[in-house]
């Protein structure tokens, strides 16, 4: 349930996506540039985001990736 509330969060607060391919590579990376917000009106740092979601960095990070590659689904 926590997932689905943060990516949820993450959906609304998505600023910006973009891709980017390395020069003599094939692989192209998705970058999402996100705006942090308490109570939908303040905007936080990523890691007051953190604290006050109770996550680590590295599970925004694994939700983020989740998020990109299949949506909402759980």
């Amino acid at each position: 349930m926590r997932d689905m509330v943060i990516k949820e969060q993450l959906m609304a607060f998505r600023k910006s996506e973009s891709e980017d391919t390395k020069k003599g590579s094939t692989e192209t990376k998705k970058y999402s540039h996100f705006h942090y917000c308490y109570n939908n009106s303040i905007q936080v740092c990523r890691d007051t985001y953190l604290a006050l979601a109770g996550v680590s960095h590295k599970y925004l990070k694994s939700l983020v990736k989740h998020l990109q590659e299949h949506g909402l689904e759980e």
